[in-house]
């Protein structure tokens, strides 16, 4: 009678810390949001592993906004001093990215936006309003920001 009973508890124990979390699965099609951590308005996404099975780091994006159809997206490299950004036009089938080291424009580049690319799951993220704006504080001041040839600053209320 012991054993069924342990047997009954181990199975119900298993049992319940197997049910499918309402979480962040890109199978899943009630997803709340694909990116895997947030620190602020820092997101973190997920990258394939390496060949040999290495975890590689977190990408952590930030939100732009929008204008119109078109999304921005942007990430630091680990030094700080150069900016990616990625911008596409709903429903986003390519995109372009831009590259500004220590504040200069230095290139554009084109890419269709593949379906297992980690800036899809980002700009999917963004175009379902599940990313807040990343703001630059200058002189005590919000603002938000907008890349293009130059980088914007444009002040928030």
């Amino acid at each position: 009678m012991k054993n069924k009973l342990l047997i009954a508890l181990i199975l119900s124990f298993f049992l319940n810390s197997c049910k499918e979390e309402k979480s962040v699965t890109k199978n899943n099609l009630e997803v709340e949001h694909y990116y895997s951590f947030r620190d602020e308005n820092l997101y973190g996404y997920e990258q394939q592993k390496e060949a040999d099975g290495t975890e590689k780091p977190l990408l952590m994006i930030q939100y732009a906004g929008q204008k119109d159809d078109t999304y921005q997206l942007f990430f630091l490299t680990p030094d700080n001093k150069t900016i990616n950004v990625i911008e596409c036009t709903k429903p986003c089938k390519f995109m372009k990215q831009m590259t500004f080291y220590n504040g200069s424009y230095i290139s554009k580049q084109y890419y269709r936006v593949s379906d297992k690319a980690v800036v899809k799951f980002a700009i999917l993220d963004a175009i379902n309003g599940k990313l807040e704006k990343s703001l630059a504080v200058r002189g005590g001041k919000n603002y938000e920001v907008w890349f293009g040839s130059e980088i914007k600053f444009n002040k928030t209320n």
